[in-house]
Order: structure tokens, then sequence, then C-alpha cells
């Protein structure tokens, strides 16, 4: 029968001969079919466990061309091999269509056989050699419903001439060629068994591969020759002679294969699908975007697929080449000519609008489904538009297509961690690699969840199976993600160039210097900044790069690089070098101009642009160091300051001050200098290195004095005399406190005057004070209500609450509840702790377990923040709160570890207190001895501290017990 102007039908040109040499040296003859351009697929017995074979194309008479290939694939349950050819072919081949026949139908096969053995000098293609085998065309009738028992399918042919003089099977060498029905491939002959007769062959069913391979095989089976991932998608031939149709009863499909590992987008396809569901007069139109090697479309064919059953009068699937690698962008007319001719049309064909016109007219009335690829613009697109209401056209672009007004847009990105994690191990296919294991999750991190490089590095491991995923981090690790990133025929570079190619020459400047800036993201005043443009062209060329998904903006007016983005365009060269560093350089003093107007705006407008600005400013820190750029070093670590004291982490924050010290140092900068040393002494405050905090905090304000600087002198004092209440210096601390009162009264910033007012009244309340310490206090809340600082205000709530008076635990608790609700609106951690830990101490007289949680939550953030006085505080909490419940055990074990902490800090007020708490649970326990001891160990440290009323109130609990344990007379 003929197949001529079948879908997929067979071509003479790609039915192939293969030869084999065997261990033993015995050649073996047989046949096959070119299923791509660099794949031949064929029978696995014709190989005899070669690893190698010869490939024979019979291009014209008397030209047989010889290739080598090399076995990539081969199941012996399914006797079904493919070879790849060393030298693929360089003529278009195109895709198979895979199927099952429905019932007999008429088929044919194309092979080498025995019988066609001839000696015809003439006809030989090698001078010298007239022995060769000849194609032949095997016409007949398959039967499905014969061989149930072995699962084959049984083909039905004419008998060959003349008998074998050596009794051997005249079809010797036919077993690999392809057996087609209607131009769909449905079997690959593989024996003719003697007893049967010359005029039946056997054939394995392409629909049975889905039965006999294993599902890792029946996926690499599909990944090499384009076999639908399952059985029901095979096309379907029906009745001797009749049409080809899919499974869905469609009259053609020329879709590409649904990839067998999809994974994700299931929402974006149920919203897709729910859109489809509502009635609509007219066509409808998907338009998907997304940056290069996000999936558009792989999503669009999966879709496609999905939804091909909708669309009975056929699926069409167009490339139209914006971004292929050596080939035009398609010419709208030219698509046109080749779907018109696709749809029967002959002829001269109309040019320009009338051929749009002549496609819209064939259309008209279908309900059909429609793939444009890739596409350029809008422009590309729109002569290609059908006009019937019941058509679906899907268009995958890397720009948005705005042109498209009708269109319903899908912008897809990236995967999430976990459908990453999913496609990865499902590409892989090992059984002992989980999503969720902690390697997975890392390699894809060095994909960026991008799905054409999460692709191209599972397979890597997929045909590695000797190695681990952590071998493949280490090596992804060790060359850097972009080079490692290169598969058999794509690469994610290649893919971004594409994208590249297409911008202008401002674009092209703007894409290469965002990915020179050392920060994560950017905003319209730095790349303003670094173009040296003004705010408005900036603007638009990020979003002209938006566009080109070369950039996205994942919250409004802030844009982000894909990390692979931002590494390839690290690799563009740049004409001009110095062009490149003196951009960054104006980023540098960007942020430091930036950082210092939004000071002017108080507290609170600085450390919110602080928080959002933060990974950038510490990446502009690190590049200032790399690079030996002193002063940007020191002033954007002083920028940071306020926002590192607040929120950490405090380990960051002293390398990075211990990092300015050293550059004003080597830059002989006094001021500069000064400042580092109080911001690292603030630092090492909150760490609880007291000794070290006033040990920087010292020479800090010899600086400040000689030169002058008494915001600085304020500042400094404010900080030495909280350090030295801390290490219980408290006449130091008081004189410190009263100096730094004198200063910030000639100060323009009330809130150092507000500060100083705060810490004296801590000290006046540890001093028995109360009063005096609540009129400071509540003249400190003035202040720093009156100017919105809400860290200030934070601390000063706190010690209200704490200081309130003991009768009135509702208003203390008032006090504290507004503390920590401003404290978590600002994302004040440090105030969140205290207040969390003065919630608990002034819930525990009616409420234990209300005042355990409290105070345990502080503890889980100080713990968290690195917040040592923090810790050492609830630990004591949690202890008296133990005490007063009557768990005296649970009490001293918090009470030691409070103790502890305090002892390390060298924080005597904390030790003494702990200590003391520990002593009234074990005379509670009746540990009169080991009470004594705790208690006084407090005595004189309160007594060393000047604490009269806490030293009153020990000596006389000693006292009691002295009393106490006096022998009565008998």
């Amino acid at each position: 029968m003929s197949t001529a102007g079948t879908p997929g039908g067979w071509d003479a040109r790609r039915a192939v001969q293969t030869v084999v040499v065997d261990a033993a040296g015995e050649k073996w003859l047989g046949s096959g079919y070119l299923a791509t351009a660099e794949l031949v697929l064929t029978a696995e017995h014709v190989l005899h466990g070669a690893q190698a074979a010869e490939v024979r194309f019979v291009d014209a008479p008397g030209q047989m061309r010889k290739l080598s290939a090399d076995v990539v694939f081969a199941d012996a349950r399914a006797d079904v091999a493919v070879l790849r050819l060393k030298r693929p072919e360089t003529r278009g081949v195109p895709a198979l269509v895979f199927g099952r026949p429905a019932g007999p139908v008429d088929c044919d096969a194309l092979g080498f056989p025995r019988f066609k053995l001839n000696n015809d000098h003439r006809a030989a293609d090698v001078p010298g050699e007239g022995l060769y085998r000849d194609t032949y065309q095997a016409a007949g009738v398959c039967h499905p419903e014969a061989n149930r028992y072995a699962g084959t399918l049984e083909v039905t042919v004419s008998v060959p001439p003349g008998p074998d003089p050596d009794g051997a099977s005249p079809w010797q060498g036919m077993s690999g060629a392809a057996v087609f029905a209607g131009g769909t491939l449905i079997a690959m002959l593989t024996e003719h068994h003697l007893r049967q007769g010359p005029g039946m062959l056997t054939a394995f069913r392409v629909d049975g591969w889905y039965r006999l391979l294993d599902p890792r095989k029946l996926a690499d089976l599909a990944r090499l020759i384009g076999l639908p991932e399952t059985m029901d998608e095979l096309a379907v031939v029906r009745d001797v002679g009749a049409r080809w149709e899919t499974a869905t009863g469609g009259p053609s499909m020329s879709l590409p294969r649904d990839v067998a590992n999809y994974t994700g987008r299931a929402e974006t396809l149920d919203e897709l699908i729910a859109v489809l569901d509502e009635p609509a007069p007219v066509l409808r139109i998907h338009a998907i975007d997304g940056m290069a090697g996000v999936g558009k479309t792989t999503f669009a064919v999966h879709a496609a697929h999905h939804l091909a059953s909708r669309f009975p009068d056929g699926q069409w699937f167009v490339r139209l080449h914006a971004h292929t690698p050596g080939v035009d962008p398609a010419d709208p007319d030219q698509v046109l000519g080749t779907l018109l001719t696709a749809d029967g049309v002959t002829g001269n064909l109309p040019d320009g609008p009338a051929r749009a016109g002549l496609w819209r007219a064939r259309t008209a009335g279908r309900r059909m489904l429609l793939v444009l690829d890739d596409a350029l613009n809008s422009a590309q697109v729109r002569p290609l538009l059908p006009s019937a209401p019941g058509t679906l056209v899907l268009v995958t672009s890397r720009r948005p297509l705005t042109g498209l007004a009708d269109a319903t847009v899908t912008g897809l990105e990236v995967l999430s961690s976990p459908q990453a994690c999913a496609l990865f191990t499902r590409i892989v296919g090992r059984r002992d690699l989980r999503p969720d294991d902690p390697q997975v999750v890392r390699l894809v991190g060095l994909c960026g969840h991008l799905p054409l490089a999460i692709g191209i590095i599972a397979a890597r491991l997929r045909h590695h199976r000797s190695w681990s995923a952590e071998d493949l981090v280490d090596e992804v690790t060790a060359v850097g993600p972009l080079p490692a990133l290169i598969g058999e025929d794509e690469s994610v570079a290649t893919a971004f160039h594409l994208s590249y190619r297409d911008l202008n020459f401002l674009q092209q400047q703007m894409f290469r210097l965002l990915g020179a800036s050392p920060g994560i993201d950017t905003d319209v005043g730095a790349a303003a900044a670094m173009l040296e443009v003004d705010p408005l062209a900036a603007k638009r060329l990020l979003q002209d790069l938006e566009e080109h998904h070369l950039l996205d903006e994942p919250t409004r007016g802030r844009y982000r690089m894909h990390d692979l983005v931002r590494e390839y365009a690290r690799t563009l060269p740049d004409a001009d070098p110095e062009h490149s560093r003196t951009a960054v350089d104006r980023l540098l003093v960007y942020y430091q101009r930036t950082a210092a107007e939004h000071r002017l705006h108080g507290t609170e407008a600085e450390l919110s642009w602080l928080r959002g600005e933060r990974p950038n400013l510490l990446a502009c820190v690190e590049y200032a160091a790399d690079r030996g750029r002193n002063e940007a070093l020191i002033t954007l670590t002083a920028d940071l300051a306020p926002l590192l004291l607040i929120e950490g982490p405090w380990s960051l924050a002293k390398t990075l001050h211990a990092r300015a010290i050293g550059a004003a140092e080597r830059c002989g900068n006094r001021p500069a200098l000064a400042t580092a040393l109080d911001n690292l002494g603030r630092v090492q405050s909150m760490t609880g290195d007291y000794t070290d905090a006033i040990e920087s905090l010292e020479p800090a304000l010899v600086l400040f004095r000689q030169s002058g600087d008494q915001v600085g002198q304020a500042a400094t004092l404010n900080d030495l005399g909280r350090m030295r209440y801390k290490v219980g210096d408290y006449p130091g601390a008081n004189r410190d406190l009263e100096q730094a009162l004198e200063l910030a009264r000639g100060n323009e910033d009330p809130t150092r005057w507000a500060a100083v007012l705060h810490d004296l009244g801590r000290l006046r309340s540890k001093n028995g004070d109360r009063a005096g310490a609540l009129r400071d206090q509540q003249q400190a809340l003035e202040i720093y209500e009156d100017v919105d600082d809400g860290v200030g205000l934070t601390a000063v709530l706190i010690e209200l609450g704490l200081t309130w008076p003991d009768c009135d635990d509702t208003g203390a608790i008032r006090y504290l509840n507004r503390a920590l609700d401003q404290a978590q609106l600002a994302g004040n951690l440090i105030g969140q702790v205290d207040a969390l830990y003065g919630l608990g101490t002034r819930s525990q007289s009616d409420d234990h377990d209300r005042a355990i949680w409290f105070l345990q939550q502080s503890l889980e953030l100080a713990r968290h923040t690195g917040d040592r006085f923090g810790q050492a505080n609830a630990l004591y909490g949690l202890g008296t709160v133990l005490r007063r419940a009557g768990d005296y055990d649970g009490a001293i074990r918090f009470l030691e570890q409070s103790l502890e902490l305090a002892c390390q800090m060298g924080h005597r007020l904390g030790q003494a207190e702990a200590l003391e708490e520990q002593g009234e649970c074990l005379a509670s326990t009746e540990r009169a001895t080991e009470a004594v001891v705790c208690l006084r160990r407090a005595l004189d440290i309160y007594r060393g501290l000047g604490l009269h009323q806490r030293d009153q109130h020990v000596a006389a609990r000693l006292a009691a017990f002295d009393l106490e344990n006096t022998d009565s007379p008998n």
C-alpha cells in the first residue's frame, strides 16, 4: 500500500541496514529505521551483544553510505534497541508518530532480507565488490488478535520467490525493520518462524513496550525517540485501509511528545482550564511568557496534550524560532504557506493579508488547537491567528506580547523548591534519591530552580550511575553553575545569550552593569546612579529588561536578576572595564548619600530603608573591603550600625566594625575611628562582653574629646554608663550618665537626651529610687513619642512596666503589651526579648502558666539572636516563677544556668539576684547549709555594688537562719 502523504509516514531513505561483528568475529546483518537525525531504531537481538554497529544508508541507486554508531539503549525482553550515529544526519528528519492497530490494518516494512542478496558488479558501491543486499518493501496486513499468548503482532506478507539453498529463513536480516500502518509506526519486525511458512512474520508491538519495559527504561526510550509517555496517547489505526486518527478521534495530531518527567505547574494548568470552561464567542488566545529555560514550551505542549480531546479538528504546533540558534525568526507569510499546504491547499497561494485571510477562512467553524512556540513579538503572531470561536491558540514567548489585546496572559516563574526537587529526582530515576535529600535541595538551588538547568544537571547524574548527588554538588561548585549547565544539545548560557541578543545598546549596557553590581537587587535610583542617567530613563531600561525576562520585579520598584542570569551577565566582555568599576563606585556613593538623607527623617525612616537595602549594603561593604575602598567601607559600615545593633547578627556586626576600625586606622581618619570603636562597644554590650565593651568605648571617648565632638561624647558616655552599670560599677555609671546628660542638654537631637534619661532611670531603679526612676522614664517617653522613635519608645515602655509599682500589675502589663506590639511592628528582636521577659515577670503573681509561656518565648528568641543578657534574664524569671509555684528543683536548674551566664558576662547584679533566689529555693527544701552559702555570696555582691536595700534584705534572711538554727534548751 502507499503511505505517501500520511502523517509521519515512513521514508525509504530512513530505512537502514545494521552490521555488527560479535565476540567470535562473526558478522550479523539486520535492519533498522532512522528515528531522529542521530538515532536509529532497531531490534535488540540483531546486535548480538555488541556495543557498536555499522549503519548503512541507500541514498540513491548504486550509492550506499556507511556510518559508525554506538548502542545507547537495548532491552532484550521487548527486543528493541537504539543506536546513536557518530555523525548525525544533516537533513531534516520529521518526528515519528507511534500507534497501535485497533483491528486488521494494511502495513509496510522496508528492510534488507537474505533473499535480496545479489551479486551484481554494476550496482556495487565499492569497486570489486558485487555482493550486497537490496531493500525489500514487505507490504501486507497485520493481525493484532493473533499471537495473543506471545503478545506479538502477526504480519502476513507475500511469499518470497524461490527456496533458500541453505534451508535458512529467507527473511533473515529483516529483523529490526519498522512496521508502518497509515504512516504510523506500530511495531518492529523481530523474527520469522519457519514452521509458519514464508508468508508470515512476527513483530513486537509498540504498545507492548509499555508492558515489557520497566518505568525507567520506558522513560529513557521515550526521551530518545519521542515515544508518548502513556499507551493511551498512542495514535490508533482502525480498519484495513482506514485513515489515520488519534486515540481521541481527531483527524490529525502534530504536537511534539509530552515529556515523561513533567512536574509542577498544576495550578497554572487548572487556571487555563477554568478560563476555557467559561463560554466565549471569540477566539481564545493564551500568551505564555517567561525567562529563558523556565519551561514555556514544555508547559504549552503538556497543556495541549491535556486539552487535545476538546479540539477534534486537529492540533497544530508551529515553531516561530525567535530564539533558535542559527535560525532567523520565522516569517509569518512563510508560516502561513506551510499551514495552508498542510491543510490541503494546492496551487499558487496569495501573498500578504490575502494569505492570512485564506487561513482564517479555511479554519472558520473548526474546533482546533494551535500552538505558536517561541514568538518574537505580536506582529509575528497576528497573521497566524484563526478566527473560529471554538479554537484555542497557545503562544509562548520570552517577552510579554502586549500587542495581543485579547490574550489571557500566563507568566511562568521558576519552580518552587519542592517542585524543582521532584523534577530532579524524576529525571534521575534513582530509587535511593528522594526529593527531600539535602544534596538534591542544594543541587536545584545551584540551578536556581530553573527547569532547563535542572534537566541538564539531572541528566548528568542519570547517565553517571557511579556518581552520587554529593559528587555532582562538588563538581558544580568547583566549576560554577553556568559552565556545568551544558547539555548534549543545549546550554543555559546559550539560552540567555539569545535573550541578550535582542537588547539594544543601552539595554545591554544596563544589563552588564547590573551584573557587575555587588548587590542582589536594585531600585530606580541605584540603577540611575550606575548608568549616570536620570531616574525616568533608568526606570524605562529596567522595565525593558523585565519585559525580556532578564529581570523580575518581586516587589514594586525593586528589580532582581535570577542567580544564573547574573552569572551570565558577569561573563559578558566589557568594552571598557574601567566603566564598570566607576559605575560601582557611583553606586557606593549613592548608598552613602541616601543613607544620610534617610537619617534626617528620623530613626524609623532610617531603619525602614536600611532593612530594605540590607543585603545590598552588606554586599557593597564586602566589595569595598575586597578592593581597598576604605572610606566607603567605613561609611557604609557606620550606616548599617543602627540596624545591626537591633537585629544582628552580632557576630557579623563585630566583624564589620573591627574591619572599619582597621580601615580608619589605615586612612588616619580619627573621627571615623572613634565612631567605629563606639559601634563595636555597643555590639559587645549586646553579647554580654561588658569588659571588652568598656575597652572599646574608653578610647572612643578620648578621640571624641580630642576632636571636640560633643554629640559623640554624649553617646559614648551614655554607653559607658550603661556598661559600668552592668558590671556593678554604680558610682562610675552615675558619673558617666550625669556627664552625658549635661552634654545632651545642649544637643539639638532630643533622642540623645531621652536615651540618657532612660539609662539614669534604670540606675535609680536598681538603687531603690523607684519614684525618681519613673520620673526619668516618663520624661523619656514623652520625648520618644514626640519624635516617633520606635526603638527608644520600646525600651522606655519596657522599663516602665518593670519599674511600675508592684501593687498595680495591670498598669505594668499595659506598658509591656504596648512595648511588645511596638517591637514586633518594627522587627525589633531585642525589644521583643525584653518585653516578653517583662510580661512573664509581671504575670507570675496570679497566673504561673502564662508567666512561664512568656518567659519561654523570651528565652527562645534570646537564644536565636545570641542575646546572652536576655537569656540570663529569662532563665532567672523562670526560676522565680517555678519557686513560687513550689517546683524548687526545676527553679534551681534555671537559676544555675542564669548564674553561669551572668558570671560569663561579668554581670554582678545578675549573679547576686540568681544566688539570692537559689538560696531561697534551697531553704525551702531544708538544705539550710547550701542556702546560707548562696545568700552570703549574694550579700557580698550587693554590698560591693552599694545596693543597701538589697543587702539589708539578704542580711535579714541570714539572721533568721541563725535564729532558726540556735539550739533551744531542753
